[in-house]
C-alpha cells in the first residue's frame, strides 16, 4: 500500500511538472501573413500556411476597398471546389468584409487563408495574419495540451486526498481500538476483585462479658414455711393457699 502511494504521488508530481513547464512557457508571436495587393472581381487568392501548434490564436487584420470575402479551409478545398468539387467547409468564414478585425483559434495542419472577391470591381486591400501559440503545444506534447491535463491533476488529487482519508480514518479507528482496550483493561481489574467478606465479625467467647441473670421473686408459705416462686397461688408443699 505504501508503495502503491509513493507511485501515484511520484506520477502525480511528474504530471504537475511536466505541465507547470507547458503551462508557463511564453507565448510566441509570428506573422505568417502580411501583403497588400488587389483582387480582380470574380476571382480569388489563397495563401498557403502550416500551422505547428494546437491551440493557435490567429488574428487577421483585413482592410478592403471593396467587399470581399475572407474564410479559412483545408489545403486544397478551394481548388477543388474551383475545379467542380465540393463548395470548402470553413474553419472561419466572413463575407463583405471592408475593415475587420479577426479572432479565432486552429490546430495544427496546412490551411488556406483565402479571399473571394464576388463582386465586379477591383478590391485593394491589405492583409495581416498574426498566430500566437505556445512552443510545448506540439503535436509531441498534445497528452498535456488543453483540459486533458487537467482531468488528469484533479483524478491524482482525488486519489490521493481519499488515500489521505482512508489513512486518517484508519489511524483514527486504531486509536479508538487502543483507548477501548485500555478501558477494558482497567474495568477488568474493577470487576475481577477478590470477593470481601462482611464486615461484622462475631466476637469468641472469651471476649464476651457475662451479664448476671436477674434473681427471681421468692413466696414463704405461712403454713408450711416452704419456698415457691413469686407468682404460685397455693403452696407446693402442703397445698395451702397462699
Amino acid at each position: 500500500m505504501k508503495t502503491l502511494r509513493k507511485k501515484l504521488l511520484f506520477i502525480g508530481f511528474f504530471i504537475l511538472l511536466v505541465y507547470s513547464t507547458t503551462a508557463f512557457a511564453q507565448a510566441d508571436t509570428e506573422v505568417i501573413i502580411s501583403d497588400t495587393d488587389n483582387l480582380t472581381g470574380g476571382y480569388f487568392i489563397l495563401y498557403r500556411r502550416e500551422i505547428s501548434y494546437f491551440d493557435t490564436n490567429v488574428t487577421v487584420v483585413l482592410n478592403s476597398s471593396e467587399p470581399i470575402e475572407f474564410g479559412v479551409c483545408d489545403d486544397g478545398d478551394l481548388e477543388d471546389w474551383n475545379e467542380g468539387g465540393d463548395y470548402p467547409i470553413w474553419y472561419y468564414n466572413s463575407e463583405d468584409v471592408f475593415t475587420r478585425t479577426m479572432h479565432f483559434i486552429l490546430d495544427d495542419g496546412d490551411y488556406n487563408f483565402c479571399l473571394l472577391n464576388w463582386g465586379v470591381n477591383t478590391a485593394n486591400y491589405t492583409l495581416t495574419v498574426t498566430i500566437t501559440y505556445d512552443i510545448a503545444n506540439t503535436p509531441t506534447s498534445s497528452i498535456f495540451s488543453g483540459s486533458i491535463i487537467w482531468y488528469i491533476i484533479i483524478i491524482v488529487v482525488i486519489i490521493v486526498a481519499l488515500m489521505g482519508i482512508f489513512r486518517f480514518m484508519r489511524s483514527r479507528r486504531r486509536k479508538t481500538q487502543q483507548q477501548y482496550s485500555q478501558a477494558s483493561q482497567y474495568d477488568s481489574r474493577q470487576i475481577y476483585t477478590p470477593y470481601q467478606s462482611s464486615t461484622y465479625e462475631q466476637p469468641s467467647y472469651a471476649s464476651q462479658t457475662p451479664t448476671p441473670l436477674k434473681p427471681l421473686e421468692t413466696k414463704v408459705c405461712q403454713n408450711c414455711g416452704a419456698d415457691m416462686e413469686g407468682d404460685a397461688v397455693f403452696c407446693t408443699n402442703c397445698g395451702s393457699k397462699i
